[in-house]
């Protein structure tokens, strides 16, 4: 029998979608694809939005949108979503949110 590295095995099984993640939102949410989180629905002008993960902690998400250049965080809990850009000192109330693993 093969062995496999566990850190290959991790990185298969977290782009899987059967260990997708979520934020819902009540009229969208945002999801992880792969290396990517796209927002749901698409926007106005028909596409979806993405971002990719700077981080994470036990408590919160941080994504980044490279094409509008800003940052949104998100808590693994349920609660209020945030958004700023790099020029700002604050963060924007988005939506509250609920995470499904």
């Amino acid at each position: 029998m093969k062995k496999i590295a566990l850190s290959a095995l991790a990185a298969v099984l977290a782009s899987s979608p059967c260990f997708a993640e979520r934020f819902l939102w009540e009229d969208g949410w945002i999801e992880r694809r792969g290396d990517q989180w796209i927002e749901m629905p698409e926007n106005r002008s028909g596409e979806h939005n993405r971002f990719i993960e700077l981080s994470r902690s036990r408590d919160v998400l941080l994504i980044f949108d490279r094409s509008r250049n800003f940052l949104m965080r998100f808590p693994f809990y349920d609660g209020t979503a945030g958004w700023t850009t790099p020029d700002r000192d604050k963060w924007v109330d988005f939506k509250f949110t609920r995470y499904e693993p």
